[in-house]
């Protein structure tokens, strides 16, 4: 383990005890904020997407306590966290599969 890497599973720690706050609508909040983000091959990166999307969390229970909400019937949100996280998977698999594809070629393309 480098002295930089820092355990994703810390942020999805942190993500969690956020969204335990007691905030409503959360997971619209966060899927409409972070959804864009693309996994680039585990490496640094990693540790910046993990901060943004505990920086999200936090952001979106702020909001969510404030009563502001995204609607489900914006962008991928679904009537239901189940719905929305279902919404996301479709996002992964089988809409990321060329996008993979064209990572791993320009990774390729570095050595």
């Amino acid at each position: 383990m480098t002295k930089n890497f820092i355990p994703f599973s810390l942020f999805i720690t942190a993500a969690i005890g956020l969204s335990f706050c007691g905030a409503a609508n959360i997971d619209l909040l966060m899927a409409s904020s972070i959804t864009g983000m693309i996994c680039d091959g585990g490496n640094h990166g990693c540790t910046m997407k993990g901060i943004v999307a505990v920086d999200a969390a936090y952001q979106s229970v702020g909001l969510a306590l404030e009563g502001i909400a995204i609607g489900h019937v914006h962008g991928i949100n679904g009537k239901t966290p189940e719905e929305t996280m279902r919404n996301m998977g479709l996002i992964a698999s089988p809409g990321m599969v060329k996008t993979e594809g064209v990572i791993v070629d320009i990774m390729k393309g570095k050595q």
